[in-house]
């Protein structure tokens, strides 16, 4: 049973900035933004698994004259984000009809832990439909949570799979690298560990590039 839904109607009007504090536990959403537009620039963004848009609200500062579309298969999209909403749009629904109408339309492409929701058999899917978005010479930017002995991980995993109630399977940083490499075609450009735990691994790649 998850425990996320009867907090987050307790917390009111204060649940995005407890759902702040909570998330930079684990992962400083601040920092991959700024390491994503220290590697890139973009004028459009696509952001695959938006979910409450915390993580939007950090691109949209580290791009502020991008437009940036969030997109994910939750009924409710975006609800937590804070900040300029102007470019900024949230849609709900799945990816591949979504793609199927926009082809090439983006310069990047943001997956910020995603795939650990997403059962094995579909990851590689995922990646490839999500790169069908990118223009030519588009960017590519993977954030995930990768599986290591520490205290950090069993706390990510315990609070995936019984406060947000998520199935998750987490990764090695050799099997995550094999599979964006294997799936997109190209090699990762730049990986970079993010704070406060070295869990938080981030791949970016051109798959595009030619």
């Amino acid at each position: 049973m998850a425990l996320g839904p009867a907090v987050r109607r307790l917390l009111g009007p204060i649940e995005p900035a407890a759902a702040r504090l909570y998330r930079d536990a684990f992962f400083d959403v601040s920092a991959f933004a700024a390491a994503v537009r220290e590697w890139t620039d973009a004028s459009s963004i696509l952001e695959v698994g938006c979910g409450d848009g915390l993580a939007t609200a950090e691109l949209r500062g580290a791009f502020p004259r991008a437009a940036i579309t969030g997109i994910d298969i939750q009924p409710v999209v975006g609800r937590l984000f804070r900040g300029d909403r102007a470019g900024v749009t949230f849609l709900s629904g799945d990816l591949d009809s979504f793609v199927a109408g926009r082809r090439e339309r983006f310069d990047l492409v943001v997956i910020c832990d995603v795939l650990h929701h997403v059962p094995a058999a579909q990851r590689a899917g995922l990646l490839r439909c999500a790169a069908q978005a990118l223009r030519a010479g588009g960017s590519l930017a993977v954030k995930e949570w990768e599986r290591r002995p520490n205290l950090a991980h069993l706390g990510a995993w315990f609070s995936d799979r019984f406060i947000t109630g998520a199935q998750v399977r987490f990764e090695t940083a050799d099997a995550l690298r094999a599979l964006v490499e294997s799936a997109l075609g190209a090699p990762v450009e730049r990986e970079v560990r993010l704070p406060p735990w070295r869990n938080n691994l981030g791949l970016f790649l051109r798959p595009g590039a030619r």
